[in-house]
């Protein structure tokens, strides 16, 4: 209160100059400004030893950005542990270097190049047949399949993964990742971009798992 009343201006040296003065001062605060009897001690206490009873302010937690601001395409926060150097090299070209609404072409090229290499890896590894043409859809068809035998994504989960396949008229799709590649008249837009990517995290999350 008397720290509150000084800073306000509210009083000054002269309201508390003699010993009068100060005893009016304080006789005039309301019961619930003065201290508190329960705390009273019985013994006077050098004020660096005394308790404190101060409790801190919470933190707040600073609020997520929304997905579609990131400036990049692959978000900072995500890991991906890639043992292939040029894949790996792709990666982090997109997680790092790259800003999307700059060089949306460049992020539309890799971003097709990473999933198709990603995806080979994948089949190479775990010894996937591929039945019917070696096309980028049909990979992505055959793996989501896999996925789902093994229990490593549920259904529902690869339900976009399986329309990426399929789907040529998703944002998403593999027909228009071709597109972004082949198609000098098809150009990429940055926000298509980061939602495909959203769209696919959890597919590349587990073709690295």
């Amino acid at each position: 209160r008397v720290v509150d009343d000084i800073g306000t201006g509210r009083i000054n040296v002269n309201h508390v100059r003699t010993q009068t003065d100060r005893i009016n001062y304080i006789n005039s605060f309301d019961n619930d400004a003065l201290p508190s009897e329960e705390n009273r001690s019985d013994e006077a206490v050098p004020i660096e030893d005394a308790p404190d009873n101060h409790t801190p302010p919470q933190r707040l937690r600073p609020e997520q950005r929304a997905s579609m601001s990131r400036k990049k395409l692959i978000p900072g926060s995500l890991r991906l542990d890639i043992n292939v150097s040029r894949i790996n090299d792709i990666y982090h070209e997109l997680k790092r270097r790259l800003i999307v609404h700059e060089t949306p072409n460049a992020v539309a090229v890799l971003l097709r190049a990473f999933l198709e290499m990603s995806v080979d890896e994948y089949i190479e590894c775990k010894g996937i047949q591929i039945r019917g043409r070696d096309t980028l859809a049909n990979k992505v068809s055959h793996v989501a399949d896999y996925m789902e035998q093994k229990g490593i994504l549920t259904k529902n989960a690869l339900r976009p993964i399986r329309r990426a396949a399929s789907d040529s008229e998703s944002p998403y799709s593999t027909t228009t990742l071709n597109g972004y590649v082949h198609n000098r008249h098809f150009s990429p837009g940055p926000n298509d971009l980061k939602a495909a990517w959203d769209t696919l995290q959890i597919f590349f999350e587990k073709l690295w798992e």
